[in-house]
């Protein structure tokens, strides 16, 4: 069996030498992917994996005509993104990933100070941006599409949903594969953090939508997370998996989390 040839090492200047004889023969050189700017590309090589770029091509055409942008995206929906996609491989997930994905450009920025559960994004954000956010809030209790709600405190997610049925004397079914989470955050550092600004609200189904544009208006993020249960307690889902958290015991809550396996699933 002959031995593999060796394959010589280019150096520096030999490989700039190449590139420059690409950018000779093709100065704007353009790949196969449709795209009308930066966020649609991103979305076009997002769904690409596992699939010609032709066959994206084909479902992106009506899909970046309808959503250009991430709040367009969102406003969509994933049953309506999956709809558009379905021509594709693997088109559940990815449509799945795509909505997820814009929503965090809309929203979800900031960082954590040093170890502690913070999530600082309000002195990052203009003062403006601050006080029409908050107006929000006030406008759907008026229109009577929020029927309760609280702010995520310093008990995090998990301990503000806790708080909330306490007081209205009901349990709750919380899907931590819906939650928004911020990118290259853990799941169980994201549910017990205070992030700045965030609200659990209590929302009608037939109330959903019309809910859910107005915060996609104002570039906010909101997504279904769960349900409400006549029984007491908080119920964790993910991945056809299920979880009873006990608030009496002596575990800490992220070991409960990572003892589950719910921590590689969320997102």
């Amino acid at each position: 069996m002959p031995s593999p040839k060796k394959v010589k090492k280019l150096n520096r200047a030999q490989a700039e030498a190449i590139f420059e004889r690409f950018h000779q023969i093709e100065p704007e050189p353009k790949g196969e992917l449709d795209y009308i700017n930066a966020y649609t590309l991103l979305v076009a090589v997002v769904l690409s994996a596992q699939a010609t770029d032709a066959g994206v091509n084909k479902a992106t055409k009506r899909l970046f005509e309808l959503a250009p942008s991430p709040a367009a995206m969102v406003a969509l929906g994933v049953e309506q993104i999956t709809d558009l996609i379905k021509t594709i491989g693997l088109y559940r997930g990815k449509a799945k990933n795509v909505f997820t994905l814009s929503q965090m450009l809309i929203d979800l920025h900031g960082g954590y100070r040093g170890e502690k559960p913070f999530w600082n994004s309000s002195t990052i954000t203009p003062p403006e941006r601050l006080r029409s956010d908050l107006e929000l809030l006030p406008s759907l209790a008026e229109k009577g599409l929020c029927r309760a709600g609280k702010d995520v405190s310093n008990g995090g997610i998990v301990g503000t949903l806790a708080m909330l049925c306490h007081c209205s004397g009901v349990g709750a079914v919380l899907d931590l594969e819906d939650l928004p989470c911020p990118m290259d955050v853990e799941i169980e550092r994201w549910l017990v953090s205070f992030p700045s600004f965030g609200y659990l609200l209590a929302i009608s189904p037939v109330d959903l939508a019309n809910t859910r544009s107005h915060f996609t208006a104002s570039k906010i993020t909101c997504r279904e997370i769960g349900r409400f249960k006549a029984a007491p307690g908080i119920t964790l889902t993910a991945g056809g998996e299920s979880v009873d958290l006990d608030f009496s015991a002596e575990e800490p809550f992220h070991e409960t989390l990572t003892s589950t396996g719910f921590s590689r699933r969320a997102g």
